[in-house]
């Protein structure tokens, strides 16, 4: 379904319309986030040069930029937003970039993001995880001084929006050139079947996008230390609960003990998707199969049992999904 899908829905404007944005149309959230950003990032001499969107991309965006006089780099904070198939996804972030004289780019996010595309020739992207944009400004002037035989060519305040289109143009050549995209038409390009595999295997891929130590260690406590924990206390014997499910239900020891499980491992889903938020797809089935795997029974006669556990992975995928959702949505700008 993937593969079809992407190749189906994909399209990408060979031409970047850039559309200014008032103060005024702006939400108070949205207002409060860029004034944030611009505030720290004054202090080492940004300035707002522009607010705007490109009404024509494939996901929800809204964009300010910020020009430094001192060094001639250019600072964007970005809010996008992208809902397809069930699944929301969004992000707020900062990216610092600096063009130099031979043509060469220096590119620094502050988050990491997956993206399916070919860099430009002569295009460097460093990511830094952190909220703080001096922080990023700091990291950025790192990998700028690490640069020889080449100074910043600075941008034109009143040219920044155009050279973005000029830019956006010179990429979608390069991602036909790859063999990336192609075109549909004289104003789009669509998917080819190499971006749909990097697609796919991308969606699969459990350390993508933002995976960390601590992540990891977290969505392990909760998807599976919570449940090994509570199969520890189902003594079929001595907990009320599983005595108490096959008084009332006409189940077997192994389906009453499942069932006695259920909760914590649908929380544990839950807990994963709020934790590794879009590769929670991916986690939640992934833990919850070691935790059944592990606290329960799995070799059994009996066919209920099997059934209830297939319907336990489904439901464990949803509520996952449903939780990566809640979180995009509750960060949500645009």
């Amino acid at each position: 379904v993937g593969i079809p899908l992407i190749l189906s829905s994909v399209r990408v404007p060979r031409f970047l319309a850039l559309e200014e944005i008032s103060d005024g149309e702006l939400s108070d959230a949205q207002r409060g986030w860029f004034e944030g950003v611009g505030e720290r990032l004054r202090e080492v001499g940004f300035e707002p040069v522009a607010t705007f969107r490109a009404p024509d991309l494939p996901s929800h965006n809204l964009s300010r930029a910020f020009m430094n006089g001192r060094d001639g780099s250019v600072a964007i904070a970005m809010a996008l937003r992208d809902q397809r198939e069930g699944s929301v996804l969004s992000d707020n972030l900062l990216e610092i970039t600096s063009e130099f004289g031979d043509g060469s780019f220096v590119n620094t996010r502050s988050r990491s993001i997956t993206d399916l595309f070919d860099l430009l020739p002569g295009y460097r992207r460093y990511v830094h995880v952190t909220r703080d944009p001096l922080a990023l400004h700091r990291h950025h002037d790192q990998h700028c001084r690490g640069r020889t035989g080449a100074s910043p060519q600075p941008v034109v305040a009143d040219r920044l929006l155009a050279r973005m289109a000029e830019f956006h143009e010179r990429w979608i050549a390069h991602q036909i050139a790859r063999g990336l995209l192609r075109e549909r038409d004289a104003r789009t390009c669509g998917a080819t079947l190499r971006l749909a595999l990097r697609g796919v295997g991308s969606f699969f891929n459990p350390f993508g996008d933002r995976f960390s130590l601590a992540r990891l260690l977290a969505g392990l406590a909760a998807g599976l230390g919570a449940p090994l924990i509570a199969a520890l206390t189902l003594d079929h014997a001595s907990v009320p609960l599983v005595a108490t499910l096959q008084s009332l239900l006409p189940v077997s020891n192994h389906l009453a003990e499942m069932l006695a499980l259920a909760p914590v491992l649908l929380a544990g889903a839950a807990s994963v998707g709020w934790i590794f938020e879009s590769r929670a797809v991916v986690w939640a089935p992934l833990l919850v199969s070691l935790a059944g795997w592990l606290a329960l029974p799995h070799t059994t006669p009996d066919e209920w049992v099997r059934l209830t556990w297939l319907l336990l992975l489904l439901g464990t995928s949803a509520v996952a999904n449903g939780a990566s959702n809640l979180r995009h949505r509750s960060q949500a700008l645009v």
